[in-house]
């Protein structure tokens, strides 16, 4: 990666970390070049402005879900509950990195929310799905069971986990309660 390509990338994880965090109304340009420690010049060398920005922060996201999912999908070396917890924990970690402030601010960005909700969503609904129809292709699911039907379960089955009060309640830990999810899913109850 050269130098060009490092700044850029260094000035989109920052910035998103930031945004993500506090909102992208609640960062000011001068906020964010201090804490990369470079001019506010240096940032609008690298984007025309604070929506530039944000819009290629949702597009660094999307694009490292899609090769963290594929990565997991393509792994022979593991098996489907192993893909399935692996997607599943990486979709909790993205979704818990964004914080009230950073929606409301997308909310007045209705081309940016579509992209954002996009990420939270379907990506991984199909992520699941194709994953579910290569395991049905290999023998792994019965031909009997809808792929669309058990992604959209599962995706919804996974919400009481981002509420880690509930999931403490339940004198579970995360993984416990994902096993479990996993069991009742895949075996019945």
């Amino acid at each position: 990666m050269n130098k060009e390509n490092e700044i850029s990338e260094h000035i989109l994880t920052t910035a998103g970390d930031y945004f993500l965090t506090y909102g992208c109304s609640n960062v000011t340009m001068s906020q964010l070049a201090k804490e990369l420690s470079i001019s506010k010049r240096t940032i609008y060398k690298y984007f025309d402005s604070k929506e530039q920005l944000l819009e290629k922060i949702i597009d660094s996201l999307i694009e490292d879900a899609a090769e963290k999912t594929e990565s997991i999908i393509g792994n022979e070396e593991i098996s489907i509950a192993q893909k399935i917890m692996l997607i599943t924990k990486f979709h909790l970690n993205m979704a818990s990195r964004i914080k009230p402030p950073f929606m409301r601010d997308l909310n007045a960005t209705p081309s940016l929310l579509k992209k954002a909700r996009y990420f939270l969503r379907y990506h991984f609904v199909d992520s699941y799905k194709k994953l579910f129809s290569i395991e049905k292709e290999l023998g792994n699911i019965r031909t009997d069971v809808n792929v669309d039907l058990l992604s959209e379960m599962l995706l919804k089955s996974t919400d009481i986990l981002m509420d880690s009060a509930r999931v403490e309640e339940l004198s579970l830990t995360f993984d416990q309660t994902l096993i479990s999810i996993l069991k009742i899913l895949g075996f019945g109850v």
